[in-house]
């Protein structure tokens, strides 16, 4: 991964231990990717000051925070019950907030236990879009510059 390549990329304080992730998993019957794990073990979420982003049909979207365990911030907290309740039908739970835009959409990661686990989706006010096929592919794709935002 190569968040640390992102100028403007603040990291959450502390670092949550296997065992912290571990319990949160347990908590939410859910089995994070091990590329995910690997993330939170090295930067536990953070948030991007500067202009990060990806692209999702034609459009860029302006990453603004990625959401890890002990946040400061409630909102930007992994798997925060607010986050949580925006999904409709999740329960069991098969789909994490993971993170969110500028435009306040949230980054949704699939953490059911099949194939489609590690599976990154946008979900907007009123659509939810399938963007990258694991956590790794949607860090790869993030770029750092200026973007101009279509939705």
């Amino acid at each position: 991964m190569r968040l640390e390549e992102l100028t403007k990329w603040r990291s959450n304080p502390g670092v949550p231990k296997h065992a912290d992730i571990i319990a949160l998993e347990e908590l939410h019957n859910i089995r994070f990717p091990d590329d995910y794990r690997q993330y939170l073990i090295e930067y536990n979420g953070g948030h991007f000051c500067g202009e990060v982003f990806f692209s999702l049909g034609g459009k860029n979207l302006h990453v603004e925070t990625l959401f890890g365990m002990h946040d400061t911030v409630p909102y930007c907290e992994l798997c925060n019950k607010e986050n949580m309740c925006v999904i409709d039908f999740n329960d069991p739970v098969e789909i994490v907030p993971i993170g969110n835009t500028s435009k306040n959409y949230l980054i949704l990661m699939v953490v059911a236990r099949d194939d489609g686990n590690g599976q990154i989706i946008l979900k907007t006010y009123d659509e939810a879009y399938e963007a990258f096929d694991s956590f790794t592919e949607f860090v790869d794709n993030l770029k750092d510059r200026v973007a101009t935002l279509g939705w």
